[in-house]
């Protein structure tokens, strides 16, 4: 007898098997925030991750995530990569995405790099979705031309970004407290993207200096949280973590560690511009723009155009910060958001989403 889907449960993934965070999760809590009667399943690979009662954990590839993925009505992902089952007709798929902008060239555009698996994966994954989501007009266009995708692009906004337009001060308390932070304390968070030729001298930022120039800069104690994307986390170890330099690659929200910072140091990441949309301070640090370009095969030209001060050594970092002027950054920002961007985030992209999965849930 074949294993039907059961119209009230949805499958969730974030990053493969990684913790609760991103967009799924975000859509999680909307569902639970209605009190829908839905049967939420977490795919996860380690079960000592913490969820909140209402999702069931399964763990990721074994027989029985099989099964939940086999009988789901809804699936929901944030990866483009084939999960181990064989989509229904009567199973609907719903692609978050991970990265809502990109400078980087990704997926067709850089075709020729990427391995043939990826490619493969990548395709399929497209051919199976149903819905995939953007949150401005930028990446609206990115995934008509580079995801090997022609179906619906839902433009409500990327529900992980609601955070961004729903926190107060009582919110940044909160999350302080949650990852150990004191409440006057000051946040930078340093988030740089992976390399695909693996080299990690890229990261050689001066914590300690750095900390010491926004001390001058400020008057204020800082600490710095490291945050590395997912495809590097497991080479954390180059940095010295000690009680101001914070690891924060296990964490499994990153737009948590976003809301509680006050300052973002990254390079390519699409982190920068989740960040900016609280109009909070961004550099870029780059240490191999050239070789960068070569390797993944040129960035964007939109990439010329970012409203945030790069630096290419350390030293030019730290005097970017004893410069740096918020109603200038300010007034550039608003004219790159405006001209370039085109934000369809309103924080209440996760109650579009639900809107949609309820008449699903409701078809036939």
């Amino acid at each position: 007898m074949a294993v039907l889907p059961k119209r009230n449960k949805i499958v969730l993934v974030n990053f493969l098997g990684r913790g609760y965070g991103d967009s799924p999760k975000y859509i999680a809590e909307e569902i639970m925030r209605q009190s829908l009667p839905y049967d939420l399943v977490w795919l996860v690979y380690d079960m000592n991750d913490i969820f909140p009662d209402g999702i069931r954990k399964v763990k990721f590839y074994s027989l029985k995530s099989r099964y939940e993925l086999s009988t789901a009505r809804v699936i929901i992902s944030n990866t483009k990569a084939r999960l181990p089952y064989s989509k229904k007709k009567a199973q609907y798929y719903i692609q978050t995405w991970h990265g809502g902008f990109g400078v980087k060239y990704i997926e067709k555009d850089i075709e020729q790099f990427l391995p043939d698996d990826y490619v493969r994966d990548s395709k399929y994954d497209s051919s199976i979705t149903d819905l995939i989501l953007s949150g401005s007009d930028f990446q609206t266009q990115v995934i008509k031309d580079s995801f090997w995708y022609d179906g619906e692009i839902f433009m409500k906004g990327i529900p992980r970004n609601d955070i961004f337009f729903n926190y107060t001060r009582e919110t940044i308390s909160k999350l302080k407290k949650l990852y150990g932070f004191e409440e006057d304390i000051k946040i930078v968070i340093y988030a740089p993207t992976f390399r695909r030729n693996g080299n990690v001298d890229v990261y050689q930022l001066n914590a300690h200096k750095l900390l010491q120039t926004l001390r001058e800069k400020t008057g204020d104690v800082w600490k710095l949280i490291i945050r590395l994307h997912p495809g590097i986390a497991g080479k954390r170890g180059i940095f010295h973590y000690d009680n101001d330099v914070i690891d924060g690659s296990s964490f499994a929200d990153s737009q948590e560690l976003l809301v509680l910072s006050d300052l973002l140091i990254t390079d390519f990441s699409s982190m920068m511009m989740d960040f900016s949309i609280m109009r909070k301070p961004v550099f870029l640090f780059i240490l191999d723009l050239e070789d960068y370009i070569k390797d993944a095969g040129g960035v964007r030209p939109i990439f010329y155009n970012l409203p945030f001060s790069m630096a290419h050594s350390n030293e030019e970092l730290n005097e970017t910060i004893r410069e740096f002027d918020i109603s200038d950054y300010h007034n550039l920002l608003d004219s790159f958001m405006h001209k370039y961007f085109r934000s369809y985030d309103d924080g209440h992209a996760s109650e579009y989403v639900v809107e949609r999965i309820k008449k699903i849930m409701g078809s036939e």
